[in-house]
């Protein structure tokens, strides 16, 4: 380990609480689970829009997604060192993302090249409706660490900023097509709604096995609460608009 990642990674263990988020065991861990699962859909986006840049088709596009390519990089870069504070407390992070790396492997082998890339797209909208509604959130004002508030809201406002680019590659390089691009959307929504929980069960059971179905109800009561972190129908709203013929990510709003 370099000194430089040693002195980073010392950073988030003594400059972040174990439960961050207003002291609440259940939040603190669903805002942990999407750190997790960050990097991993970072991977998979990146090896989409690289793959798809060899096309001819995608030179107009190769400056901005160069640009998307080191930006969702540092993200994950970012993300690695803030998740190592969870195997420090004893929590199996490859075990809790396991389906998350299924799910990427299996559309990596057996999706064409314009199918992964219309699932990127996808992923960056669903990004982008989620990074919105943390920006959004009232709750954000109890996050209790600094340096984690940067970090994520860093990240959400990157995420709405490039929120057209894999959608424009997808366009350009013939794809875009809305059964290609809804069926995506669909298949996405539902794999990724699952490996949520599965992370985030994972750390609840972590944090306590006796009482897990106790933890899951109260936590995720006040989570959907009104001013908390997720709005259904904002999500729903945002969720139903990438199904419009005409839809382009320009006409979805920023923070």
């Amino acid at each position: 380990m370099s000194d430089r990642r040693a002195s980073a990674d010392e950073a988030w263990q003594t400059e972040v609480p174990r439960y961050w988020c207003a002291d609440d065991a259940f939040e603190t861990r669903f805002l942990e689970a999407m750190s997790l699962i960050a990097p991993e859909v970072e991977r998979f986006v990146i090896g989409a829009v690289h793959d798809s840049l060899s096309r001819a088709a995608a030179e107009a596009s190769a400056v901005v997604c160069a640009a998307f390519i080191r930006e969702e990089g540092e993200h994950s870069r970012l993300h690695h060192g803030f998740n190592r504070r969870l195997a420090a407390q004893g929590v199996d992070a490859r075990a809790a993302l396991a389906p998350v790396r299924r799910a990427a492997d299996f559309a990596r082998r057996w999706l064409p090249r314009g199918g992964r890339l219309a699932a990127a797209a996808a992923c960056e909208h669903l990004s982008a409706l989620l990074s919105l509604s943390y920006l959004r959130a009232g709750r954000r004002s109890a996050i209790r660490s600094d340096r984690t508030a940067r970090l994520f809201q860093r990240h959400a406002r990157d995420e709405l900023n490039h929120r057209a680019v894999v959608f424009d590659l997808l366009r350009n390089t013939g794809g875009g097509g809305w059964a290609a691009r809804t069926s995506a959307l669909a298949a996405v929504s539902v794999v990724g709604v699952i490996c949520v929980l599965r992370v985030v069960d994972v750390l609840v059971r972590h944090d306590a096995p006796d009482r897990r179905l106790a933890t899951w109800w109260r936590g995720a009561r006040r989570l959907l609460a009104p001013g908390r972190w997720i709005s259904p129908p904002a999500l729903l709203g945002g969720w139903l608009m990438y199904l419009r013929p005409g839809f382009h990510p320009a006409q979805f709003p920023g923070a």
